[in-house]
């Protein structure tokens, strides 16, 4: 489950309310976890990433037979959907979809889903994600007083 538009309401979108919608983002945890034990992978906001978008980016790596490991991205941006020219504004890649997603709108709520982004968008449904080790999660929950159970 994620934070996402439901198009299955009568009302459309932000309109509808109760206890089990949420208008805008949600607490982190504030759905299940999927199958990993991650939590939020999809939905709420589109998540920043350090890579400049590239449409072409794994369609190029892959016409070359190089893996796609280069967690940095590409050395430059590229949008086909601004006119086939090299963007004037680089864009960033945002991944996972956003509440304002649903199954009418928006590319995807996945978490393989990506699109650019300019950086100084200042949209409301986009954030980002932290992570840390597993030992930094224990860390962390022993300071909290907490059991880690991961």
């Amino acid at each position: 489950m994620a934070n996402i538009w439901d198009t299955r309401q009568q009302q459309p979108f932000p309109v509808v309310k109760d206890e089990k919608v949420q208008v805008g983002t949600t607490p982190v945890g504030s759905f299940a976890p999927n199958g990993y034990g991650l939590y939020d992978m999809a939905g709420n906001v589109w998540q920043w990433t350090a890579d400049w978008y590239r449409a072409d980016a794994f369609r190029i790596q892959a016409q070359y037979r190089e893996p796609p490991l280069d967690p940095a991205g590409p050395a430059d941006s590229f949008d086909p959907d601004d006119g086939n020219v090299p963007a004037a504004a680089p864009k960033r890649v945002t991944r996972g979809g956003s509440f304002l997603c649903s199954d009418t709108y928006c590319i995807s709520y996945r978490a393989s889903a990506r699109r650019g982004t300019d950086p100084l968008n200042p949209m409301s449904h986009l954030g980002f994600r932290t992570v840390m080790t597993p030992e930094q999660w224990k860390l962390a929950q022993a300071r909290q007083g907490r059991v880690a159970s991961r």
